[in-house]
């Protein structure tokens, strides 16, 4: 505009806007245990993929919407006065909280890039949720209800609860009806042939081809939750040694940093004897469509991508 004082820069509160909207969806598509799978069919893990561009999206809709405003600042050209009628605490309020949006909406956004994921998963891993939190937290202070915007913030927040809630079922300690009841499941690790890794759980939890599920031992470390492929089948041909009730749970991996690293080196230290309190989280993905329901099914996969495969 000639003045703000007619308005704020046209495209900066509306792309502020679609930015606040997109944010329910970012945490639905984000969720492990998730609505939309439910819904709709396609697993958490291909839901990832929109989770990931929805929020490089917002990110740019965000400077979108914050950039014209210091190009065109609201104390001059008399826009002071329109935007003290809108915002009685004045401007120094909503620049500082637009401020403390922005900041880890770009932590959220550049440190989900994969080079850096490599580079660090473990500290994403454990800074992505709170960041996360705070950035919904730190939206209600910024946008003030305007334009009826809690009412996003809102439905997030209830999106959040709905998932986590889900999620809580999915955790095999927190049956009553099964042996790992609060104390988890038994593990025993193996050292394999190409400084490879096999840990072996025997679970009441069942599963189905190309599942997987997150395994905390706190006995290696008390805070890493790691993603590992199922590389057994659950069967009633293969039942465990534990009991009929029981099937082997197997996950095979190759160490590299963090956690992975942790447990190759507690294996050596204590020995092929040793057994490891798990607690399993899951089994999440897997195939949507029954491979019987077709004539020819390949299978193409590279590295350690086989043990789905398998």
């Amino acid at each position: 505009w000639q003045s703000i004082r007619f308005g704020s820069p046209p495209v900066a509160i509306r792309s502020g806007m679609i930015a606040v909207a997109m944010t329910p969806w970012i945490i639905a598509t984000s969720m492990k245990a998730n609505v939309l799978t439910m819904l709709i069919g396609i697993g958490p893990e291909r839901l990832n993929v929109f989770h990931r561009w929805l929020g490089y999206l917002c990110l740019f809709l965000s400077l979108v919407h914050m950039i014209p405003f210091y190009i065109q600042p609201v104390w001059e050209d008399g826009g002071m006065t329109v935007f003290n009628q809108l915002f009685p605490d004045g401007s120094g309020m909503i620049y500082g909280t637009g401020i403390a949006c922005i900041v880890p909406l770009i932590w959220l956004c550049v440190a989900s890039l994969p080079f850096i994921r490599r580079i660090a998963y473990e500290v994403f891993v454990i800074l992505h949720i709170p960041a996360g939190i705070v950035y919904v937290g730190l939206l209600f202070w910024h946008t003030k209800n305007y334009l009826m915007s809690w009412s996003y913030l809102y439905a997030t927040v209830g999106i959040w609860a709905v998932c986590y809630l889900m999620r809580f079922f999915k955790l095999n300690w927190t049956k009553p009806w099964r042996m790992a009841f609060m104390v988890g499941d038994e593990a025993a690790i193996t050292l394999m042939s190409e400084n490879a890794i096999k840990i072996t759980i025997p679970t009441q939890m069942r599963w189905k081809p190309g599942q997987y599920v997150y395994l905390r031992m706190p006995g290696i470390s008390l805070l890493d939750n790691h993603p590992f492929t199922i590389s057994s089948l659950c069967s009633e041909d293969f039942p465990s040694e534990y009991g009929e009730t029981y099937r082997d749970c197997v996950l095979v991996f190759k160490p590299y940093r963090g956690f992975t690293k942790k447990v190759l080196e507690t294996a050596l230290a204590k020995g092929p004897f040793h057994t490891y309190r798990a607690f399993l989280d899951g089994p999440y993905g897997g195939m949507r469509r029954d491979l019987a329901a077709f004539d020819t099914c390949i299978l193409i996969a590279g590295g350690s991508g086989i043990t789905s495969l398998m």
